[in-house]
């Protein structure tokens, strides 16, 4: 979202309102609120929650709190638009007031498609029927968004903001890297980021174990960041302490955005099941691990080797990340399907042409 509201509050057709909530306020996962104010970023609205974490009954709490407090800002704020970000539960808790507000609603990330046991792909595709603009990161989710129903002038081609970012922000280097986070660039790093899948919260525990097994075998240096607030990741960062003393295994709760994207663009490989493996390593030409089913039928590049829950696959599919010749070379081209860089420029001059269109709201199948 950077890049959208960065080039927005520098635009005289712009007034942006920000309101955050769930884990970039929780300190359980590293609360990112602060990185967002170094970005001179003004948070208008922080809403504070508590983070499923474990159940799934939280997390239908946290979604009816939420419901109600950007109710509450809507009704103060009176906005044009509620411009919204991703498949989170919370983001659809915001898309339910604006839309029952009657207020357009401009979507980016719609049109990804899952099948990996995973809600976020329903919640995805509930905020598209909410939606009155679509935009997307590739030709192949806005066909996915027609298939919902949705007009074909609703649907714009974006790119991704964070290819954007990627592709426009001076990122840190090595030499700073290894300051900053003591990193050995002796061995090939390897960044590693796993989340519960939110349809079995109970096989978190399982599954990050082998994963973590094998990375500790491996033994190469480890960036291990934190798991998203989903119903399952207290089972995940239990874990994390048993596997604390591992020589290799360096956790952190929140490496903020342009750390985490920095040791990506410098490590060895990403390995897990989150959707940046996929979306943000092409950028990078850096290979990624996919484990198991979260990410299954995402789009994604020639860059990415997938892996179920098993100690030795994973490490299998490790060792070919990073030493196999011919997959090497192969990563070097692998193509980007995520835009060119223009995209907070694209959407801010969609928004403004659209804002007067009477059928924004009347939507029709």
């Amino acid at each position: 979202m950077t890049p959208i509201i960065k080039r927005a509050a520098g635009s005289d057709q712009f007034k942006v309102t920000l309101a955050i909530a769930g884990a970039h306020l929780a300190e359980k996962f590293g609360s990112s609120a602060g990185e967002i104010v170094q970005e001179n970023i003004a948070i208008d609205y922080a809403i504070a929650t508590k983070p499923a974490g474990e159940s799934k009954e939280q997390m239908i709490a946290e979604i009816s709190l939420l419901l109600t407090e950007f109710t509450a800002v809507l009704r103060r704020e009176k906005p044009d638009y509620v411009f919204l970000l991703g498949d989170r539960y919370e983001t659809y808790a915001a898309a339910m007031a604006a839309f029952f507000f009657g207020i357009p609603i401009a979507h980016s990330g719609g049109g990804n498609k899952t099948a990996g046991g995973c809600i976020d792909d329903t919640v995805r595709h509930l905020i598209t029927k909410l939606a009155s603009l679509h935009f997307v990161t590739c030709e192949e989710n806005a066909a996915n968004i027609r298939r919902l129903g949705e007009e074909n002038w609703r649907i714009c081609n974006s790119g991704s903001p964070v290819v954007e970012t990627l592709l426009t922000e001076k990122l840190y280097s090595k030499q700073e890297l290894q300051e900053m986070l003591a990193i050995n660039w002796k061995l090939p790093l390897i960044l590693f980021t796993q989340h519960p899948i939110s349809t079995a919260p109970e096989k978190a525990g399982s599954q990050i174990r082998e994963s973590l097994s094998a990375l500790a075998e491996l033994g190469l240096p480890t960036v291990v960041t934190y798991p998203n607030a989903d119903a399952g990741s207290d089972r995940i960062i239990q874990e994390y302490k048993a596997f604390d003393q591992s020589e290799n295994l360096f956790f952190h709760k929140h490496l903020g955005r342009k750390l985490y994207l920095s040791v990506m663009k410098h490590c060895a490989v990403v390995v897990g099941n989150s959707s940046s493996g996929l979306l943000e390593t092409p950028v990078f030409h850096v290979p990624a691990v996919n484990i198991g089913d979260r990410q299954k039928g995402r789009v994604r590049s020639t860059n990415v080797i997938d892996a179920p829950h098993d100690k030795e696959a994973i490490k299998a599919a490790v060792k070919k990340a990073i030493f196999d010749e011919a997959f090497i070379q192969q990563v070097k081209h692998c193509p980007n399907p995520f835009g060119n860089g223009e995209t907070s420029k694209i959407i801010l001059e969609t928004l403004a042409e659209k804002r007067t269109c009477p059928a924004l709201l009347t939507k029709t199948l």
